[in-house]
């Protein structure tokens, strides 16, 4: 117990980076509401965190806390720092999975459609509210928790975070797969039908494997879907924007189904 009493301040920041992450992804939701009228659950995860948002803001706290009173270093501090942990986050992203899980590339002053001026802005002025404003409550809220409770909290959320960052990662990895054989196919089938006509091209293309290949919507595949609408795949783009397609028939389709429910 000694130990862990030496390293309470790991446990203690281990909650800021939860509390942060959970406060990020009510922030994405509320921002999504306003701009679409619905709930998307718009984090990568399946859990109501924002990983994302939790390191930036950890980063934040820790580098700008100190300096809390001068409010142009803040700004530009917070504005500088969670611009590059978005470039670096999206650029990771983008190589490790093959996709775009936001584009900023019809913003202007954009950098590689990861980061744009408009959220460099946006960045600035949520670091100085949450330097000036929101880490003082969060500290003072997280210094009244018993160390085992900490201990005990910390312990069950990266559980949590584990458990659904290995299966997102893996439906992702799925999900890639799928892209990857409808690729094939198409590329296949188009191979075939360019010797026998476009018409019998296009009865060609609606196999029977294939049709249900473009059916079938895992529920994380869904929630991706609904959560980034302007991502981007960078290998199979013909595949993908099908499979999207579809994904857009079956989610009109259920939406009739529940209006006709209603009636």
């Amino acid at each position: 117990m000694n130990l862990l009493l030496d390293n309470k301040q790991i446990f203690i920041w281990i909650l800021y980076f939860f509390i942060y992450a959970f406060i990020g992804w009510l922030l994405e939701v509320v921002y999504h509401v306003v701009k679409q009228g619905k709930f998307v659950n718009r984090g990568m995860l399946a859990g109501v965190i924002c990983p994302i948002y939790g390191f930036g803001s950890v980063v934040l706290a820790y580098i700008l806390f100190p300096v809390k009173d001068n409010i142009l270093i803040l700004f530009f501090g917070s504005a500088f720092i969670c611009t590059f942990l978005e470039y670096i986050a999206g650029f990771i992203l983008d190589k490790c999975f093959h996709k775009r899980w936001w584009d900023y590339s019809d913003n202007k002053f954009n950098l590689g459609g990861y980061v744009c001026l408009e959220f460099l802005l946006y960045w600035g002025a949520g670091g100085l509210i949450l330097i000036r404003d929101v880490h003082s409550s969060i500290v003072n809220v997280v210094s009244l928790i018993p160390f085992k409770l900490l201990i005990g909290l910390d312990i069950v959320f990266v559980i949590i975070f584990i458990v659904d960052f290995i299966s997102t990662v893996q439906a992702i990895l799925k999900f890639n797969k799928k892209l990857k054989l409808l690729s094939e196919m198409r590329e296949d089938l188009y191979k075939i039908s360019d010797k026998v006509g476009a018409e019998v091209a296009d009865r060609t293309l609606n196999v029977m494997d294939k049709a249900e290949l473009l059916s079938k919507f895992t529920a994380r595949e869904r929630r991706i879907f609904r959560a980034f609408p302007s991502m981007r795949e960078e290998r199979y783009i013909e595949a993908f924007s099908e499979l999207r397609e579809r994904f857009e028939e079956w989610q009109s389709k259920q939406k009739n189904r529940h209006k006709l429910g209603e009636k």
